[in-house]
This record gives structure tokens, sequence and C-alpha cells, in this order.
């Protein structure tokens, strides 16, 4: 596993909470009362294809697309959880710390209390032990 791998998580996190935003928003698109909801008189000129019914197939082809996304950056996630799972405890700590948390380098020595030296002899051989049981995996 790559550190840019590692890095994706927090992207994976931002667009999965954008994903959900976009859900939101398309459903209260859906939602919101429109003229000819209340009235029941349908729209001129649209032929019996109303705006409700539009906003409702739009609605559901952009769900169905953005639960696709969703699912495939979860499995993302998992998939790097998963892999640091078994690390010894101040490996995945460390990695832990910075890719999924965000924090800096410093803030990670300061959290699992090591050294700037220590904290960095940490991770480069957490990223090994990961690049070693991806290269396990693949064969």
């Amino acid at each position: 596993m790559t550190r840019d791998r590692l890095r994706r998580y927090r992207w994976n996190a931002r667009e999965i909470r954008q994903l959900g935003a976009q859900l939101d928003q398309l459903r209260a698109e859906m939602l919101s009362p429109r003229t000819s909801q209340l009235t029941g008189i349908p729209p001129a000129g649209t032929g019996g294809d109303s705006e409700v019914e539009r906003a409702v197939i739009r609605y559901a082809d952009m769900e169905a697309l953005y639960t696709r996304k969703r699912a495939a950056l979860l499995e993302e996630q998992e998939a790097i959880e998963l892999a640091i799972e078994p690390l010894p405890s101040p490996e995945r700590q460390i990695l832990r710390a910075h890719y999924i948390e965000g924090l800096t380098w410093e803030q990670v020595c300061v959290t699992v209390g090591y050294s700037w030296r220590q904290t960095h002899r940490h991770h480069a051989r957490a990223i090994r032990q990961l690049e070693a049981l991806e290269r396990e995996n693949m064969a």
C-alpha cells in the first residue's frame, strides 16, 4: 500500500460527505412544493410529462449514481482499514493519526509520545510492512 493510497482516505471521506449533501439537495428539490403539486393542474405544454415526474426521474438516476460512487469510496476506505489492522499498534496509530485523522507530523509525535525520529522510523517501517503485505496478496 502506497502513501498516496493512504492519503486518499481523507479525500474519500470528504467526497462521501459531499455526495451525501448532493443527495440531500436532490431530495429537497424533489420534495419541494410546486404550483402543479398544490393545484393538481398539470403545467402547460408538458405533454403529460410533468415537472414533478422529471424531478423524480432525475433524482432516481442521480441517487443511483451517487450511491454507487459512495459505495466505491467506502470500499476503498475499508480496504485501507483492513490493510493497516495487522500492523503493530504504534505503526497503526501513526498511520491512522496522520493519514486518516489528518494530523501534522508534529501533532502525530505528540499524540503517540515519540520523538520526530522515532515517529518517522515507525512510519517507514509501517509503509514497508504494508508494501510487503500487498506483494504477498498479489502473489
